[in-house]
């Protein structure tokens, strides 16, 4: 109804359209019509360069194929010829939401509805839409997640050695036999609750986050609850994000590892096409004090295409442990990350790697095979696949492959994972 009573207008519109420049009378039907409706046009704009109806329509069309910035560069030209262009006003703010300001296209749907001459009919699908759109503002979701791996090193332990040999290096702790080097498989069940909510006050935009979780490994129970805080300030040219949040996990009764960090990220073109960060964070390992410190990592993030379907990243990180008598003292180290996602029929198909190189700023410990600076490689693939199920219920699959290489070889790991489970939205 939404679309009729847009297209409506549109045609209205066409009755307006210079001779010379000829804009198709019906809209395309399928993404494929749509690339060609959108070539056709491109080849035309000579003839059509003081045409509203046509700017309104190039950026339909670049909005039908998921090219936000496009589209708001065509509608906003649109609507410099004709500023009660109504299908480009509309087209406009589905353009701001698909670029991530979601506010900002709330307000122009706003404008739009106190227009005095809007048509009932229109009027009726505006106001479903911005509900919808309102609801995006809100998430909360339940997601059940269960998962198989094997292993070849379960617990980064050494092999050939004694248990007193293996509790020394770690200032005593009372450690089992399971910390000798073992292969084998692992199974994971959690059940998980995210929520967040956007708000707006004056020009910042904020979203707090929650996730719980709840995980079985092996029959030992670990629990994990973030909170988190977002706050966006967007600027002429660019958006500069703050973020902070509180972490906590245990293994069964006992902490685990505690976390809290800052961050601030910087985005450029308006549509965060290209995004330098820095975030500092603060751990505590209550398992091992030798990775208790601070960490300070400094990176980029860019969309390598007009789409945002491949966003590469790239990451150097500073570590400084506090208690230098322990070993390790720190480490410094570099990463980098590619991430693609396709659609494939009504599923979403999503594809990320990423490699690490990590180097101690001082031995390990001067055990005997230990008594070095360790250095690690790392190399991860995970690809996964979403669809959606009936009402508000969605599933999906991945699995995951790692690699790390040590010049220690407690550190030497392969593990493979097969994920499945469900996501449920509450809202």
């Amino acid at each position: 109804m939404f679309r009729i009573c847009i297209f409506v207008c549109f045609l209205l519109q066409m009755s307006l359209v210079q001779a010379s420049c000829n804009l198709p009378k019906n809209l395309p039907d399928s993404p494929e019509d749509w690339e060609r409706l959108e070539l056709q046009l491109s080849l035309n704009e000579a003839s059509c360069i003081n045409n509203s109806a046509y700017y309104a329509l190039l950026g339909q069309s670049k909005l039908r194929l998921g090219d936000a910035v496009s589209a708001l560069i065509n509608l906003e030209r649109a609507l410099m010829l004709n500023p009660n262009n109504m299908e480009a006003k509309v087209d406009f703010a589905d353009a701001l939401i698909l670029a991530g300001d979601v506010f900002a296209g709330i307000e122009v749907f706003d404008l739009v509805l106190s227009h005095p001459e809007l048509p009932s009919l229109l009027e009726s699908a505006l106001k479903e839409r911005k509900s919808q759109i309102n609801a995006l503002l809100q998430t909360d979701s339940l997601v059940l997640k269960t998962q198989l791996a094997f292993n070849s090193n379960l617990n980064n332990g050494v092999a050939d050695a004694s248990l007193d040999e293996i509790s020394s290096i770690f200032n005593g702790l009372e450690l089992s036999s399971d910390y000798l080097e073992r292969a084998g498989m692992s199974f994971l069940n959690s059940l998980s609750y995210n929520h967040a909510r956007q708000v707006r006050a004056g020009l910042l935009t904020t979203q707090v986050m929650i996730d719980g979780r709840l995980s079985e490994i092996d029959s030992t129970n670990y629990t994990s609850l973030l909170l988190g805080v977002m706050f966006d300030l967007p600027e002429r040219d660019s958006v500069t994000s703050f973020r902070s949040w509180v972490a906590s996990t245990r293994y069964g009764a006992e902490p685990l590892v505690e976390r809290a960090g800052f961050a601030v990220q910087k985005s450029f073109n308006n549509f965060m096409t290209f995004r330098p960060w820095v975030s500092i964070e603060k751990q505590n390992f209550q398992l091992n004090p030798a990775l208790t410190g601070t960490e300070l990592k400094v990176g980029l993030t860019a969309n390598v295409d007009e789409k945002d379907t491949w966003v590469y990243s790239t990451s150097v990180m500073k570590n400084w442990a506090e208690s230098q008598d322990r070993p390790g003292g720190g480490r410094t180290g570099v990463s980098l990350g590619l991430d693609k996602q396709w659609r494939i029929g009504s599923g979403d198909v999503f594809l990320s790697i990423e490699s690490s190189f990590t180097r101690d700023d001082k031995k390990y410990t001067d055990w005997k095979g230990l008594d070095k600076i360790k250095i690690n490689k790392n190399i991860g693939l995970d690809i996964s696949y979403e669809q959606d199920l009936a009402n508000q219920w969605r599933w999906f699959v991945s699995s995951e492959v790692g690699k790390q290489w040590s010049n220690i070889p407690l550190f030497q790991n392969q593990a493979v994972k097969i994920s499945a489970g469900l996501i449920f939205a509450l809202n």
